[in-house]
């Protein structure tokens, strides 16, 4: 037996179509804003790890595809590590302070993010 929606059933989920497409809409308008007017974080592939880049105002103001404070020279081993240094760094920078991250700063996120030390 077929079953019809009713004009009830049938309303309710054309509202709930309309909120997820306004939640969406809303979602993307905001990144956008963001990306435009104000800082924000941007995650990128570098080799076989992952490495940030920081904008304002859409341009960008630092290319960071390494690890800061590490000596060797090598990318973030999970992108999540490289999106919450990124964080931190610009964080500070809106606190007025130095956008310098220690060794140990490093090692606690990477731990934190990744599961595992530099």
């Amino acid at each position: 037996a077929r079953t019809q929606m009713t004009k009830k059933q049938r309303n309710k989920l054309l509202l709930a179509c309309l909120t997820v497409a306004l939640i969406a809409s809303a979602v993307w308008g905001y990144s956008f804003y963001r990306k435009r007017t104000g800082v924000y974080v941007e995650t990128v592939r570098q080799g076989n790890g992952w490495g940030y880049k920081i904008y304002v105002k859409g341009q960008l103001v630092v290319n960071q595809y390494v690890m800061p404070a590490v000596k060797d020279s090598r990318p973030f081993p999970c992108e999540e590590a490289a999106r919450r240094t990124g964080d931190t760094v610009v964080a500070r920078v809106g606190r007025g302070e130095m956008p310098t991250v220690s060794l140990a700063e490093v090692n606690r996120i990477v731990a934190e993010s990744c599961g595992q030390p530099h």
